[in-house]
Formats: C-alpha cells, sequence, structure tokens
C-alpha cells in the first residue's frame, strides 16, 4: 500500500510540465493506471487523478503505442462539449447534461 503523501510526492516529481502549444485542450490530470483490458480492437484503461477513479475507453492500437502498464503514471487529458452533472446530496451522479446544442436542464 503505497500512503497518499508518498503517491502525491512521486506524482509532483514525475509530473510532465504542462505544453499547452500543440492542443487547446486545458484539463489535464496527473493519473495513476489502476487497470487495463484489452481485446482485439478496444482497451479500456482505468486510471486515478484523484480519490475517485476514471474510466478511459480508446483503441487496442492507442494504448499499445502508448505503452502504458498497471502502477505507471499518465495524463490524462480531457476536452468535452458535453458536462454531465448530478446533485450528491440526493444521490444522483448524474442528474443531466449540457452542450452548446441543448440547453441546461433545470
Amino acid at each position: 500500500m503505497v500512503e497518499g503523501e508518498h503517491l502525491a510526492a512521486h506524482l509532483a516529481a514525475t509530473a510532465a510540465p504542462t505544453r499547452h502549444a500543440t492542443s487547446s485542450a486545458r484539463n489535464r490530470f496527473t493519473s495513476l493506471v489502476t487497470g487495463i483490458k484489452k481485446d482485439t480492437v478496444m482497451a479500456q484503461l482505468r486510471y486515478r487523478p484523484g480519490r475517485t477513479g476514471w474510466v478511459s475507453l480508446m483503441s487496442r492500437e492507442a494504448l499499445d503505442e502508448l505503452g502504458l502498464a498497471i502502477g505507471d503514471i499518465a495524463v490524462a487529458v480531457v476536452k468535452s462539449t458535453t458536462v454531465n452533472r448530478g446533485n450528491p446530496s440526493i444521490g444522483d451522479t448524474c442528474a443531466g447534461s449540457s452542450s452548446p446544442r441543448s440547453p441546461p436542464r433545470h
């Protein structure tokens, strides 16, 4: 088991410098790879940028090119035109979505 302080220090020491010149995506999360599932076409990557786990789906070829393995540190780059939100006080984790094409629901 890795203590939180040690993990935080490791992430800070190994994080790549943020470079925004090649992408307009600004949401970058240094993350620990916690799981990988692959089949012949697609791959599922599980990672933890903080307290919650995230899942990313990509082609098998893309994951193979990245060369990631469980325990590696990766940077998740997130750019989205849709935002899902919820109200945790009522147990709802995804109350609806909004995007440039659909107005937010109230």
